[in-house]
């Protein structure tokens, strides 16, 4: 469907799980949403609807969000249990990872590590002129066009300094690595 160099940008949820793909002049983002689930029934559903995505983008690397580590309580376990299994699933199907920090996402899209949510957003908008209305669609678009700009040094020598800095955050964990 789309080129070898098929970026897929993941903003990792329990709740609402952003996601974006796609080429310069048609981008899609949307999410996976969990409703009411909890525990294990939660992390089925998600793996599953991200291994239906994976199978229809076909993405060469996923530009993926790290842990915040703002997180108190048991949500942390929670998450690091969904990150272990998208993880293991991109590994599964040979797919690259690009493990983005979050003050890297947010420094790539507004120049500032500590922006806020509605910050994201607005960039996206005003940057790239992609209206997005929840933020962490926002948050998937960036992560969309960080990879993007990783894997490409024309692509990234478009970009401020203050954007290629914020690529020198991210960590690639190659699949190829484990094989």
């Amino acid at each position: 469907m789309f080129p070898a160099m098929t970026v897929l940008g993941f903003d990792p949820s329990l709740t609402s799980s952003g996601f974006c793909y796609g080429q310069e002049d048609d981008i899609v983002t949307g999410r996976i949403l969990t409703k009411e689930l909890r525990g294990i029934e939660r992390l089925l559903f998600i793996r599953d609807q991200f291994i239906k995505l994976i199978g229809k983008v076909q993405p060469s690397i996923l530009a993926y969000e790290g842990y915040s580590m703002g997180l108190k309580g048991g949500k942390v376990f929670d998450l690091g249990e969904l990150g272990g299994v998208l993880k293991t699933v991109a590994f599964e199907k040979n797919i690259d990872i690009l493990v983005v920090p979050p003050t890297s996402l947010k420094l790539f899209a507004t120049g500032k590590g500590n922006a806020k949510k509605p910050d994201i957003s607005k960039a996206v908008a005003d940057v790239w002129g992609y209206k997005v209305t929840q933020n962490d669609e926002a948050d998937a678009f960036v992560l969309f066009q960080m990879g993007r700009a990783f894997k490409s040094a024309r692509i990234s020598r478009a970009y401020e300094a203050y954007a290629r800095k914020a690529l020198n955050g991210c960590e690639l964990v190659s699949a190829n690595y484990i094989r």
